[in-house]
This record gives C-alpha cells, sequence and structure tokens, in this order.
C-alpha cells in the first residue's frame, strides 16, 4: 500500500506507536490500532509488516527505525548487495541517482560520495527518504521529486562528464515486470542520450536478465557484475563508459553472511570448471549461479545438456558451490529405483529432475519421499531408463 497522505502520521511519535503495537496480540493488533490511531492505522500496522522484512534484508536501516512503503521495499536493493556496489563505484565528488526509490544504494554510494542528489517522482516516499536520511545522520543526500530525465535541465557543465546511477521502476501499476523495454525510464533510450554528454553509468538490472540479451541492447559497456546473495543471482549491475567496445569484463560475486565476498572472473570460472571431467566421478558438483550465469559451459562437459551438474574428484571445488558425494549412479526405470530406495531405506531426500516429462515435486511424491537437506537424488532423461543419482551433500 502506497500512501500519499504524510500529514497523517508525525515522524516524532511515529515509533512510539509502532513499538506499542508490536506488544499487541497478533488477532487484536488491527481493532486496538483502529480504536486509539484512527487514520493512522493502516500506516502503523504496515511498518510493522515492513519492519519484519527490513529486519534481514535492511539491517541498518532496522536498526535505526526507519520507515517503508509496500513498493519501495519490495524493490530496494538488498543491504549485503548495496555495499558491495557501493565498492565497485568507489569515490567522487557527485553523483545523480535518477531512480532514487527507497535510497538504499543512495544511502551505501553516499559514504563514498562528496555530494549525490536523487531525484524521485513520489512525493510521499520522498517525505519518508527524507526523515529516514535523517534519522541514519546522513547529510550529503539531497532528494528532489523529480522525474529522472529531469537531469538533462541541468546546466551543461553539471551534466558533462556525471556519474549516473539507474535502477529502473520494474514495478508499474503495482506489478512486477521482467520486461526490461516496459521499465521506467527506459533504458534503451536514456543511456545514449546520456553517452552524448560522456557521462558514465552504473545499470541495476534483475538478476535473471540474459547477459546476451544486455549486450544486444545497450551499448559501450565496460563491466557487468553478476551479484548473487545466498546462492540467488539478484542482480546484474552494469558499468557503461564512453568509448567501451562492448566485450565488457564478466565478473560473478557471491556473498554470503558466513564468509567473505568471493569474486570470480572469467579466467578463474575456466579454471573451476577444468577441474570437471565426462566420464563418471567421485561427486556431483554445481557451481555457485553467479558462476553458472556466465555460462562458461562450453569449456566443460554437463552431467545432463542444459544442466549446471557436473562431475568431479576435486574436493576443492566446494569452496566456489555445491559438492555432492554419490553413492549410487546408474540408468535404471522408475520400479527399479523405488526398489532401490526401499533396499537402502531411504525415504528422505531432496530430487532435482532435469529433461525429464516429470518434475522434481512430481518424482518427490511418486517415490514417496520427505524433505531432506541432506541426502540429494539427482534424475535426468526421458526414456524408459532414467539416470538416476543418489548423493549426500558435503560439508564445505
Amino acid at each position: 500500500m502506497e500512501h500519499k497522505n504524510n500529514h497523517l502520521f508525525d515522524m516524532n511519535d511515529i515509533n512510539e506507536k509502532i513499538a506499542f503495537l508490536q506488544n499487541v496480540d497478533t488477532l487484536k493488533r488491527p481493532y486496538v490500532a483502529s480504536k486509539l490511531y484512527k487514520k493512522q492505522a493502516p500506516f502503523i500496522l504496515s511498518q510493522i509488516a515492513y519492519r519484519n522484512i527490513a529486519r534481514y534484508k535492511l539491517p541498518t536501516f532496522f536498526a535505526a527505525n526507519c520507515l517503508f512503503s509496500e513498493k519501495s521495499i519490495a524493490q530496494a536493493t538488498a543491504e549485503q548487495v548495496a555495499q558491495y556496489k557501493a565498492i565497485i563505484v568507489g569515490k567522487a565528488k557527485k553523483l545523480y541517482s535518477l531512480t532514487g526509490g527507497l535510497g538504499v544504494d543512495d544511502y551505501f554510494f553516499a559514504k563514498n560520495i562528496d555530494s549525490l542528489i536523487s531525484y524521485d517522482l513520489d512525493e510521499a516516499l520522498n517525505n519518508i527518504v527524507r526523515s529516514n536520511f535523517s534519522a541514519l545522520h546522513v547529510k550529503n543526500i539531497e532528494r528532489h521529486t523529480q522525474k529522472g530525465e529531469d537531469f538533462f535541465n541541468l546546466n551543461i557543465d553539471e551534466k558533462q562528464n556525471a556519474l549516473i546511477y539507474i535502477d529502473p521502476d520494474r514495478r508499474l501499476l503495482n506489478k512486477s515486470n521482467k520486461i526490461i523495454t516496459e521499465f521506467s525510464p527506459d533504458i534503451i533510450k536514456l543511456v545514449p542520450e546520456l553517452l552524448a554528454f560522456n557521462c558514465t553509468i552504473y545499470l541495476k538490472l534483475p538478476g535473471v536478465t540474459d547477459i546476451s540479451w544486455v549486450n544486444a541492447n545497450i551499448s559501450n559497456i565496460d563491466e557487468i557484475y553478476i551479484i548473487a546473495l545466498f546462492n540467488e543471482v539478484k542482480e546484474l549491475f552494469i558499468k557503461v563508459s564512453p568509448g567501451a567496445k562492448n566485450s565488457p569484463i564478466l565478473t560473478a560475486i557471491h556473498l554470503s553472511k558466513e564468509n567473505e565476498p568471493k569474486q570470480y572472473s572469467e579466467e578463474v570460472i575456466k579454471l573451476i570448471l577444468a577441474q570437471t571431467k565426462a566420464e563418471k566421478g567421485l561427486y556431483i558438483y554445481e557451481p555457485w549461479h553467479c558462476i553458472s550465469k556466465i555460462r562458461l559451459q562450453h569449456i566443460a562437459k554437463p552431467i545432463s545438456p542444459n544442466t549446471h551438474l557436473f562431475y568431479t574428484s576435486k574436493t576443492a571445488l566446494s569452496k566456489h558451490g555445491k559438492l555432492f558425494m554419490i553413492h549410487y549412479d546408474g540408468f535404471i526405470t522408475l520400479p527399479e529405483i523405488q526398489k532401490l530406495l526401499k533396499q537402502k531405506k531411504i525415504d528422505k531426500s531432496a530430487v532435482t529432475a532435469r529433461n525429464t516429462k516429470i518434475t522434481s515435486a512430481e518424482f518427490s511424491q511418486k517415490l514417496g519421499l520427505k524433505t531432506d537437506d541432506k541426502m540429494h537424488m539427482f534424475i535426468f532423461g526421458l526414456e524408459k531408463k532414467y539416470h538416476f543419482i543418489i548423493a549426500e551433500v558435503c560439508k564445505g
């Protein structure tokens, strides 16, 4: 729910009201809120829900009792990802953020930027963001209620050689959208216009975006970072530079709370995949998803076509993905699989089915398996006899 009526709440007492309601029974909370806070109630109740998300996604904002809106927190960059992007962008005197949103990226960029100018058309959101920046003690970000394209109204000296960040809105009409040509602003049109002023541009695109599409539709790409958090590719972070020849440097980034960020160049990925093998091995290796996204698998043969699963005998690969120790590997029918599992007394396992007519969930149901995070079964093929593997997760 987007709230345009910011006069319904007073920033000075909103946190006290939120804190009070958090101690009220969940079922009674809407009634108590409506009785005590009347028109403010929907906004306050929504903040409780958003803060439950922010606790894990945006811990710095959560700790500062920041406020949120439904759309802005859904589209906001996760804090760990934003911190890493700020390292990539580095130090600069000024940055123009043409799609401010909740301002998470702006906040972390601003730690290395002398002055950051941020645009967003949503005045209600802007009031929330200004309040948040005050709570976070940020003094070098200006938030303007303007569309990003108003950057072009600046004088020529400000536009020339500017550093730009664009995270296009992909949730138009409150619906998530993966069609980049329908994002706002239209980056296909905007990037060439910015390059005409010799601007350096950083773009954020969804993690599902195809890299070949990016190369075919956006000019002057210098670098592409594939950033994954907890093995989920969150975004492509793209640097567009004047004079770049569109043979971008590709870098995969794996982020997790447990370990230091892992960064993989194309050359390093080639060395990793060179440790896989075409014939049966002791282990199955599944690269981190950010590595798979780069699609260098043409230098290694997967266990089954169009998968990112490889045989290996190298236990060191567990540092760069998931490793599974193989207990059984053969070609058998479904009834034979059922008989085998009964003999081995296996009734719990995760299932991955690829290149089959039956889904992983359907196989799990047919085999009567309960979920498990230790055992894993892999099933490949369309014939009567499946390529069936029983493996155990190796703890890295």
